[in-house]
């Protein structure tokens, strides 16, 4: 469970820009099709849903990115102590 932990990081940051990226693509294409049907006007389910679909990945990548990163300090941490 705790040998190479920095491994696991890193493929926790690939899989979370993955499954990030995906959701917001997924949840801005339902916003843009399922909005004629909502309550507020349809142009701002057209720029909510565009929004999300443009910076949901982009945060996503930030993200991952970061959390890469953290794996990638933690394991030459590791090499180093060896």
């Amino acid at each position: 469970m705790f040998q190479n932990v920095g491994k696991k990081i890193k493929t926790l940051g690939k899989g979370y820009f993955w499954i990030s990226s995906i959701g917001s693509i997924i949840t801005g294409l339902v916003m843009l099709i399922f909005a004629p049907g909502s309550y507020f006007p349809q142009n701002v389910y057209t720029v909510l849903g565009l929004t999300t679909i443009f910076t949901g990945p982009l945060s996503a990548y930030f993200v991952s990115i970061l959390l890469y990163g953290f794996g990638e300090l933690v394991d030459r941490a590791v090499n180093q102590q060896k």
